[in-house]
């Protein structure tokens, strides 16, 4: 079952090592955070950035299985975590 969800969110979004990076990400921000944000790393203890391309594939693929919601889908939400 994971294998398959990793490889449809590949199949959108790039690779399964930048889908979970750009998951940490998110995980680690405080509240929902933009797509430029997760490209530029603020959340991270030592930033490091990632290409925004790279990023917006991977919210992308993530977006396409619930794992994120964007803004405008939810009112006043941003790609972050999905509320429970």
């Amino acid at each position: 079952m994971w294998d398959e969800l990793l490889q449809r969110m590949a199949e959108r979004g790039g690779s399964p090592g930048m889908l979970a990076e750009v998951l940490f990400r998110v995980a680690l921000a405080d509240g929902p955070v933009s797509r430029s944000a997760i490209s530029k790393g603020g959340m991270l203890f030592r930033p490091a950035s990632l290409a925004v391309g790279t990023v917006r594939k991977a919210t992308d693929g993530l977006i396409g299985e619930d794992l994120l919601v964007e803004k405008g889908i939810m009112a006043g939400a941003q790609p972050g975590p999905r509320a429970a």
